[in-house]
Formats: C-alpha cells, sequence, structure tokens
C-alpha cells in the first residue's frame, strides 16, 4: 500500500451509549491511531493522488518525510543550501511542514485526485483518501474489535462513490483477496454511513471473510469504479475533490452533528516568529506542547506553555530552517516553518 503522509495523533479514547467512538473531531478527540493519507493500493501511481489544501488555496503533497520533488512543490520557498556553500540543498518543505494542513475544526481533511482507472481494459477501478490505523503501520498495529457495525460521520462531493474499507490482516493479502468494503454515495453534506460488518466484502469475489475481532486498519475513500470491461472512466478528474472525516465508530451509529470545539484549534491560534522567540496567542485553557525541529528531524528544543499568550525563546539556535509543531494532543496539531536569522 503507497502512502504520502502518516499522521499520529494520541488523544483519549471516548464512548457514548454501547457504542464505541473511536474518534470524533466535533469535540476534540483525535483517536488514538495513526491517520494515513492513501492513494489508489495498485501499482499504477497515476491513478491517484491524495493531497492537502494549504493556506494558499493551492493543494500540495502531504507532509512527514520529505521527498525531493517537494522540494520543488512547496508553499514555503525554494531549496536551501544548508550549510550555505556545502551542496547540501534541503527542502523547507521537510519533516511534515503541511501535516496541519489536514486537520479542522471539525474533521480531517483532503482532496483527491482519481483520474484514471489503474486496469483501463479490464475491470478497472481506483480510489483514494484515509486510512486510520490501530498502531503506527499496518505490520505493527493492534486489533481492533469492531461488533457487528462501522459507522462513519462524513462529507463528501455530491455523487462521488465512497466506500469503507476494512483490513483484517497484516501486511498484503494473499492473491485473489482484497481488502473488504462498503459503499454509499457522498451528499455533499454530512452525512452518517453505516455497514454491518457481514456486508463487507472483497472487490473481486474472492472467499475470504471479515474477522470483525482482528480488525487493523479502517479506509474512508472515494473510489470509482468500471461498469463493464474496458469501459472508459467517466468520473475521473485531475481536479481535487474534497473528503473530509469526522468520526469513527464501532458497534452502533454515529450520530451527525457539529459540535463546538472543547480545546482550541489551529485556526484559532496565534503564531508569530520573532527575532528571538515564537509567540503563541488565544491559547484558551489548553497546554501546547512545542518542539522545535532542524532540517534532519531531530528536536533540538522543546517546551510546554499554558498561558493564553506565551512565549518561547530560540535564542539559544543558530540561524537556519527549522519547523516548529505545536500539539495539544487533541485538536490542535499546527506546524510552520521558521527561519532564524540575527
Amino acid at each position: 500500500m503507497k502512502t504520502k503522509m502518516i499522521l499520529a495523533t494520541v488523544a483519549a479514547m471516548a464512548a457514548a451509549a454501547s457504542a464505541t467512538i473511536v474518534f470524533d473531531y466535533s469535540v476534540g478527540n483525535a483517536g488514538t491511531g495513526t491517520m494515513v493519507l492513501d492513494d489508489s493500493h495498485y501499482s499504477d501511481p497515476n491513478s491517484a493522488v491524495t493531497l492537502l489544501q494549504h493556506a494558499d488555496g493551492n493543494y500540495y503533497p502531504g507532509g512527514q518525510g520529505w521527498t525531493e520533488g517537494c522540494g520543488w512543490d512547496c508553499p514555503n520557498g525554494p531549496l536551501v543550501e544548508e550549510p550555505e556553500g556545502s551542496g547540501n540543498w534541503v527542502s523547507p518543505c521537510y519533516w511534515g511542514w503541511n501535516d496541519a494542513d489536514m486537520l479542522t475544526d471539525n474533521s480531517v481533511k483532503a482532496g483527491v485526485k482519481l483520474m484514471a482507472y489503474a486496469n483501463p481494459t479490464g475491470w478497472g477501478f481506483n480510489n483514494g483518501g484515509f486510512f486510520y490505523i490501530n498502531g503506527t503501520t499496518f505490520a505493527e498495529a493492534q486489533n481492533w474489535n469492531v461488533g457487528s457495525q462501522v459507522s462513519v460521520v462524513f462529507k463528501g462531493v455530491a455523487g462521488m462513490p465512497v466506500k469503507i474499507y476494512l483490513k483484517d490482516v497484516k501486511g498484503d493479502y494473499p492473491d485473489g483477496q482484497g481488502i473488504l468494503k462498503a459503499g454509499t454515495t457522498a451528499n455533499g453534506q454530512w452525512q452518517v454511513f453505516t455497514a454491518p460488518t457481514s456486508s463487507f466484502a472483497p472487490y473481486n469475489g474472492a472467499t475470504n471473510v471479515l474477522n470483525p475481532a482482528g480488525v487493523v486498519g479502517v479506509g474512508l475513500e472515494y473510489e470509482l469504479g468500471a461498469s463493464a470491461s474496458g469501459a472508459a472512466c467517466t468520473q475521473c478528474s485531475d481536479t481535487p475533490k474534497d473528503l473530509e472525516w469526522q468520526k469513527l465508530c464501532f458497534d452502533e451509529a454515529c450520530q451527525v452533528g457539529i459540535e463546538s470545539a472543547k480545546v482550541a484549534s489551529a485556526k484559532q491560534v496565534g503564531f508569530a516568529a520573532l527575532r528571538n522567540g515564537l509567540q503563541f496567542s488565544n491559547l484558551g485553557s489548553s497546554t501546547l506542547n512545542v518542539q522545535i525541529f532542524n532540517t534532519l528531524g531531530k528536536v533540538v528544543a522543546s517546551s510546554k506553555v499554558t498561558a493564553k499568550n506565551s512565549f518561547v525563546s530560540t535564542e539559544a539556535l543558530g540561524n537556519g530552517v527549522y519547523v516548529v509543531r505545536a500539539t495539544d494532543g487533541a485538536k490542535l496539531n499546527m506546524m510552520r516553518n521558521v527561519t532564524i536569522m540575527r
């Protein structure tokens, strides 16, 4: 499976009635797993791309790990030679430059391009969106018991086919099998999609049956499928289509509803990079964990701030490009590039 970005979040799990709420962004519960931005799980890299919308309004590749191409497709500026004259060029998009772009006040959000079927001469389809893993990787994930049904609250482009994917084995499936799935159609509004675990089936009629007590990952993705062998992809387009995922529930249906955020959000918190430090404002009651990384991904400074308006000194750091990550462990997960130049 190809992934563009891994975003790890740690927060307390919540429960309502007899249902298990795995995560609920509307109340600041980001769950205990790892959110993965996923392209088509087939081998054709031109069939699907999952992107994040930056503050400038454009879509860019996800962060968390640097690839050379990001240096030429980055809203934070061109490549930087570090140290000067060394011939070592690094990207200001390095190490998760826009991970926070997928977080809104109420959901995790990405743009999905579905350009062409991975198998245009056969029963082609392509997909892209999110996977939520019970751990940091599929190979290391712990089992979830999803019970009798799986439910999500999401918002997608009206008319787009949307599927829930369940992965109940670690690693790749054997030949002739596929990730089990159940589908619906987006209506352009927040909606609940609930599917009995007994209804999940492979795409190709294989005989594998879901083990509801052994699920390691749950996906929410757009999927376009051919109506007949060799049919054209009538809805395929290189225009990103937004997909938002707000809640994931097991055993009972999630409830639709946008609730007021209980913690600070990335949109509400003020941030400024000053000559000798970082200024945070409008923090509310959250405790903010601040880490500063160099371009090699090493933590060079860290601090906890609790006051509504707080200052973190950078006087001990040398000149250069750094990545600042500030998180409250729940809803807020903001990342910013800063350049120290004295």
